[in-house]
């Protein structure tokens, strides 16, 4: 589960950014570099977590891939 803590009259956009900053923490601290990440939407929530990313050290790319009912290309 992942968390972020945003107070309560915050707008759309302030809430969306944090979401995508705490999921962006999450990934950055546990994909090991390799991995493949299937995602069935490139939604909002998405785009503001790839968006919160940083650069690291080279490692094996992750790979994202768009997927539909039951498959993973």
């Amino acid at each position: 589960m992942i968390v972020a803590d945003t107070d309560d009259n915050a707008d759309e956009s302030h809430v969306m950014r944090a979401l995508g900053a705490a999921a962006a923490v999450y990934l950055e601290t546990t994909l090991m570099g390799g991995e493949r990440i299937g995602v069935s939407s490139w939604s909002s929530t998405i785009l503001a977590t790839v968006e919160a990313m940083h650069p690291g050290p080279p490692r094996s790319p992750t790979r994202w891939c768009r997927c539909s009912a039951g498959s993973a290309t």
